[in-house]
């Protein structure tokens, strides 16, 4: 359908937000303090090769969605599980970006606004957005993240004269084990949550250079994390962003020049705001699809509303403050990772080996037919 077809420039920028999204406000591994950015470079490192392989999935079933690739290549019943996997992951990013925006509003803006109300408010805004298309998704991706690169340029800017050098010394202090787990945590959240893309890639106008989208999409969101991390660590010092769940909020706080240009910190609000729509819609046009295909409904678009309330019920339910999700997400890195690289690369495997086949099987036909 045209409303299930973007541009790749739409294509790209939906990445990108989706990518580096809420982590360019809330930041990741703050354990490892000035060093932490050499672990984002590291994670970005390490994903790159993963990123190839999405893309390459992608590639190798053109007009075919990725859920309906899966039960192609893996059949009726192992390819059922496997969907019903990857769309309840796709579902869980969504359900820890409605948590983290509420928990953002709740301790910056609304604190006396229940959090269940602020995370019903943005489903309903998401699962409206995604049963318009693709197409308005990627529109709206677009626009968006012009806006988000002025305010971000912006406020990266208007900090430089209390930015220190010295923020960033000593280099490489850190235990090797901590910049270990900080690299491990920046791939895990949000780097290898590209794998969420797959579903996006499918309605890509452009057939070919999906592995350049990818690419693209994954060295400018590395780009955006460690200009924001950065900024952010000359500012403060890795001691006081490690105290700090909004980093970027606060900085922006502090902007003042000669008492003109000051508090600024609501553009950073509806920054946020825009980051964490994009990824709460990415999700939840995967999941949509994903248990839309499980549960054989035609149109993915009935079960967008359903699944964004459940979503914004569970964000409030899984977990009792900001600490329990913080812990929840660093503990389960390790269980994560597998599901974001050994699986897509088993599917990319046994995806290869089934087209091969079925080439071979065309060239036999093709012989014995002339």
């Amino acid at each position: 359908m045209k409303s299930e077809t973007i541009s790749g420039r739409q294509a790209a920028c939906l990445m990108a937000l989706f990518i580096a999204g809420s982590a360019m406000i809330t930041g990741n591994a703050a354990w490892v303090k000035q060093d932490s950015w050499m672990s984002l470079l590291l994670a970005g490192v390490l994903c790159l090769p993963f990123t190839l392989i999405y893309a390459r999935i992608s590639s190798l079933f053109p007009g075919i969605g990725f859920f309906d690739a899966l039960a192609d290549i893996f059949g009726r019943i192992l390819g059922w599980i496997i969907s019903f996997v990857m769309a309840l992951y796709f579902f869980l990013i969504g359900v820890l970006a409605i948590r983290t925006f509420t928990e953002f509003t709740h301790i910056v803006t609304f604190r006396q606004t229940p959090q269940i109300f602020v995370g019903v408010c943005l489903a309903i805004l998401c699962a409206y957005t995604v049963s318009k298309g693709l197409s308005i998704m990627g529109r709206s991706a677009a626009v968006l993240f012009i806006a988000v690169t002025i305010i971000f340029l912006f406020s990266t800017v208007m900090l430089i004269p209390g930015m220190d050098m010295d923020n960033l010394l000593p280099v490489a202090a850190q235990p090797y084990e901590n910049i270990a787990s900080g690299t491990a945590a920046w791939f895990a959240f949000p780097l290898a949550e590209s794998v969420a893309l797959l579903p996006i890639l499918g309605g890509v106008k452009k057939k070919g250079g999906r592995h350049a989208l990818y690419i693209a999409a994954l060295c400018l969101s590395v780009a955006l994390l460690l200009i924001a991390l950065l900024r952010n660590l000359l500012v403060f010092g890795g001691d006081m962003v490690a105290l700090m769940r909004f980093p970027s909020y606060i900085s922006a706080r502090i902007i003042s020049v000669g008492g003109f240009v000051q508090r600024i910190e609501a553009f950073i609000s509806a920054y946020m705001l825009i980051c964490v729509f994009v990824r709460i819609c990415v999700s939840l046009y995967g999941a949509g699809r994903g248990f839309a295909g499980l549960l054989r409904v035609a149109d993915y678009r009935r079960l967008v509303f359903p699944v964004a309330l459940l979503g914004a019920a569970l964000a409030q339910l899984l977990f009792k403050d900001t600490a329990e999700m913080e812990t929840w997400i660093r503990q389960s890195v390790w269980l994560l990772i597998p599901l974001q690289t050994a699986l897509p690369v088993a599917i990319w495997l046994c995806a290869e080996v089934r087209v091969r086949r079925r080439s071979a099987a065309r060239e036999r036909t093709g012989l014995s037919g002339g």
